[in-house]
């Protein structure tokens, strides 16, 4: 009797190590996937749509826990074969977004979804199955996920993408083919080892090569198609996708950003008067009649033509810098073109934010430019996750700070609306700094682009292509009539120079009979590719639809799952998204750069609450009425949100290695107790309303990320992380009553 219970006993712990390993291997791939397919919508659509992969995501393994109560009697089939199948999936949907032309948002979305629909399933059919254990798997799935988010970004930045994938596969299919190696048969064996031998080719002879991307080649949203040009370099990492595109043009290349953000690469041969063309450039008018012109920064220095404006300009000292790395590797990569721009004596290069360089920097500037500097997004999908630091009334002010005091700040925008924004918030510093408002316009000039090298652009109703140069003190009435000369010499549209044009009682009334939001132009709402007020239509029908299909999912399921634990699980679901995005954001300027930020609170936050899902079974006490985590997280949540908003009010400027080590530390005790809630409701339940629970909280979280979006848009950070911290201390209030 002794023997068998040994022996079960063995079975029971080698069968739950077993089920635990796959959790964490399905959570692990399902976060790296995720990651990836955020870097191959944003070079297929139009916009940036990490939040709407985030919310497929969070969807798909919504409606996996629906699966998995509905169809429950399926899994002990699939069991043995989950990574097997999960692989497969991962192949095939990655293939067909690769290999078929472009089709549309509504396909790219269905597609997704599956894997992570699969996943789903298997996850809560998994917590159903070990119910006593669940503070175990909770802790293997979030110990899994942060781990992905870590190691996918150093893989793609190391294989790029799509190699990245087939790595991944490798990954899972072998730990697949170890756990089931006793159970397969002969002809088993065999094909699981083909397939390995075909993954495993794949990764260093992949069939899916940029030749084959057919869905970017044809995507509407690219800026050059195949007939136009030929690729002639392309690299792509977790940041960003960067090609250059020969055109037929015996002067430029052209290099694209995610299949947008164009920037011109000149050819050069070392010697200037070559590009002498350039001083017919719009851009290069920010350049002329300068009093002193010993260093310059450049942010968003892109091929490299403003390096060269700025030499010929005498400028001896200049800092070019890209957030993107990829631009300065296309240049150097091409030099036989350009002859390296970058490597010239007197240029340095900067990888980094601009703003936070800014802010970090001790160097004073006779001149900051920054020119068409990231790729526009005006969809609130693609906002939520791609907001932009360098162009807010903050960021205005700390350029000023770093100006000489004849010094000057230009931009080069895209449009009318972002010549508003940025003259708003120009007006709001020069008030600030005590200049009267009859004043201001002496301080700036604004020219409109009619031509970019011969291509028109502009028209008689609309500014195209605006420059708008500020300076700290007034403009002398010979710098403005050099300048309006050398506007008048070529051929641009002179808006407002002073002492010749007043154009500012035009460009208020562009305001005026635009709904164009201001508001959205600082540090709490830097949404500045943002150009129309309110919350665009897209996603209030997805989030109707998303709340829609969670009422009715509660109210079908109401038997298996009462109102009060729903309301547990959906708070749950709703905070933890609120937190964990508004987090991501808040943190991009003081971690440098947006990837990091994502790793960084991603990682963090699921390590930890991983840890903290294995420990939540300690937190109980059957004589406390209320779950003690739930106040925790408010308290810690409400800390940060704190600390966060003194570091945004401050002049303090950390080593990048503290600032990053600080918001480590600093997320690890909120990560900690965001873990519990979650594994300890799920003890609370029977057997068969885990699998509806674990459905709740999923579809929930969508609706967190959507709301996110809303709350963001409409009234900025600090009030979205405080809704997250207010549901928190609501739930830790009304605990008791929920039964949970």
């Amino acid at each position: 009797m002794n023997l068998c219970s040994n022996t079960l006993i063995f079975i029971t712990k080698k069968e739950l190590f077993k089920d635990v390993s796959i959790t964490f291997i399905f959570a692990l791939s399902m976060i790296m996937y995720e990651i990836f397919l955020t870097r191959l919508f944003a070079v297929i659509l139009d916009y940036n749509y990490a939040f709407l992969v985030i919310s497929l995501a969070t969807l798909g393994i919504g409606l996996g826990g629906y699966l998995a109560y509905q169809f429950e009697r399926i899994f002990p089939r699939i069991y043995s074969n989950t990574l097997l199948i999960q692989v497969i999936i991962m192949i095939t949907i990655t293939a067909l977004m690769f290999l078929i032309p472009f089709q549309g948002l509504a396909f790219y979305s269905m597609l997704s979804c599956t894997l992570f629909l699969f996943t789903g399933y298997v996850l809560a059919s998994l917590f159903r199955k070990w119910r006593g254990h669940i503070h175990l798997f909770y802790f293997a799935d979030l110990l899994g996920a942060g781990l992905g988010t870590v190691l996918v970004i150093f893989l793609m930045n190391q294989l790029s993408p799509i190699k990245m994938i087939f790595t991944l596969a490798l990954g899972i299919l072998f730990c697949g083919f170890v756990f089931s190696f006793h159970s397969l048969n002969k002809v088993g064996k065999l094909a699981m080892t083909v397939v390995l031998i075909f993954i495993s080719f794949n990764i260093f002879h992949p069939l899916l090569t940029a030749d084959r991307f057919h869905s970017y080649h044809t995507s509407p949203y690219t800026t050059f198609f195949e007939q136009e040009g030929d690729i002639v370099y392309t690299k792509w990492d977790s940041f960003s996708r960067t090609d250059v595109y020969n055109a037929k043009d015996e002067d430029f290349l052209y290099m694209t950003i995610d299949g947008g953000a164009v920037s011109p690469i000149s050819r050069f041969n070392g010697n200037l008067k070559s590009v002498e063309y350039l001083k017919f450039n719009t851009s290069d008018l920010a350049f002329r009649n300068i009093d002193k012109n010993d260093r310059v920064l450049i942010i968003g220095s892109g091929g490299g033509q403003e390096v060269l404006t700025a030499e010929m300009a005498g400028f001896s000292h200049i800092e070019a810098l890209d957030i993107n790395r990829g631009s300065f590797d296309a240049v150097n990569a091409l030099r036989f073109f350009s002859s390296n721009i970058f490597d010239r004596p007197g240029v340095k290069t900067i990888v980094a934010d601009g703003r936070n360089y800014v802010r970090e920097t001790n160097n004073t500037y006779d001149m900051i430019y920054l020119s068409l500097v990231t790729k526009q997004s005006d969809s609130g999908l693609g906002l939520s996750l791609s907001e932009n630091f360098i162009y807010t009334d903050e960021a205005i002010e700390d350029y000023f700070a770093k100006l000489e005091d004849n010094g000057r700040l230009a931009f080069l925008l895209h449009d009318e609306i972002e010549l508003v924004k940025i003259l708003n918030s120009a007006k709001k510093y020069y008030k600030e700094q005590g200049i009267k408002e009859k004043n201001i316009k002496n301080h700036m000039i604004v020219v409109g682009s009619y031509h970019i090298f011969g291509h028109i652009v502009g028209t008689s109703n609309t500014i195209e292509r605006p420059l708008i140069l500020l300076k700290k003190t007034p403009l002398s009435q010979e710098e403005a009539e050099g300048l309006f000369a050398n506007i008048t010499e070529i051929s641009q549209i002179p808006i407002h120079v002073p002492y010749y044009i007043n154009g500012i009682k035009k460009l208020d009334q562009i305001e005026q009979e635009n709904s164009i939001p201001i508001r959205a132009n600082q540090d709490n709402q830097p949404f500045f590719y943002h150009k129309k007020n309110g919350i665009p239509i897209s996603l209030w029908v997805i989030f109707l639809v998303t709340v829609l299909i969670s009422l009715i999912a509660s109210m079908f399921y109401r038997r298996k799952l009462s109102i009060k634990k729903n309301i547990y699980f959906a708070g749950i679901g709703i905070g933890f998204m609120l937190l964990e995005i508004t987090l991501i954001q808040r943190l991009t300027l003081p971690i440098g750069h947006p990837v990091l930020s994502f790793v960084l609170v991603i990682g963090t936050l699921l390590i930890f609450g991983g840890i903290g899902s294995y420990f939540s079974h300690k937190w109980k006490n059957e004589r406390r009425q209320r779950y003690l985590p739930l106040i925790l997280v408010s308290i810690f949540a409400s800390l940060i949100f704190l600390l966060i908003n003194i570091y945004y009010h401050s002049d303090l400027a950390l080593e990048p290695s503290i600032r990053i080590l600080f918001v480590i530390v600093l997320l690890m005790p909120l990560g900690f107790f965001l873990g519990m809630p979650f594994p300890y409701g799920v003890s609370q339940l029977k057997e068969q309303e885990i699998a509806v629970s674990w459905g709740i909280n999923g579809l929930m979280t969508v609706v967190g990320s959507l709301l996110s979006a809303i709350l963001s848009l409409s009234y900025g950070f600090n009030t979205t992380i405080m809704v997250g911290i207010g549901i928190y201390f609501l739930l830790f209030i009304i605990h008791p009553y929920l039964k949970v």
